[in-house]
């Protein structure tokens, strides 16, 4: 009986790391077919840096496929400024580079299902341990506010190792 419980457990974590991936995988595929056009990330780097240039200093915030945002801004955008205009933080990146501080849950199934597929050349690795339990308010580890601005994870909100730096 032990046994057979064991494999109708295995089998139903696989069924819930599939739907994960599965939904992740989607909305991947949808971004891909929907890139932004040049027009729009133009737009975006000339209203930040209309911003800059009114005197506002800018922190950008990015989650998960925001980073990719955040960074093609940041890249365009911070050579053309001084370094205290502009900042980043960035919240479950989906990429393997960060220009700030970032944080990434070892629970987020959506980042580790990018890590498990080797997509994006690679993703930062998780550096905020959270128990396991967390997933019965938020099933994916992932939500920006059910996890990543949780007050209620305070315990243990400080990334385990330090993050990393521009490159």
């Amino acid at each position: 009986a032990g046994l057979a419980g064991n494999r109708l457990g295995a089998t139903a974590v696989q069924a819930y790391v599939s739907v994960i991936l599965n939904r992740a995988l989607s909305a991947f595929a949808w971004f891909l077919s929907n890139p932004p056009t040049a027009a729009d990330t133009a737009a975006h780097e000339a209203k930040l840096l209309q911003e800059i240039a009114s005197g506002r200093k800018l922190l950008l915030v990015g989650h998960s496929q925001g980073n990719l945002f955040l960074n093609s801004a940041f890249r365009a955008v911070y050579p053309k400024t001084s370094i205290q205009a502009m900042k980043a933080v960035q919240v479950a990146p989906a990429s393997a580079l960060a220009y700030g501080p970032y944080t990434t849950a070892t629970i987020d199934a959506v980042i580790g299902g990018l890590v498990n597929m080797g997509f994006l050349g690679g993703v930062l690795p998780p550096n905020w341990t959270l128990p396991a339990s967390h997933l019965t308010l938020d099933w994916s580890g992932h939500r920006f506010l059910e996890t990543y601005l949780n007050r209620s994870l305070t315990s243990s909100a400080s990334p385990d190792r330090p993050p990393s730096s521009p490159s």
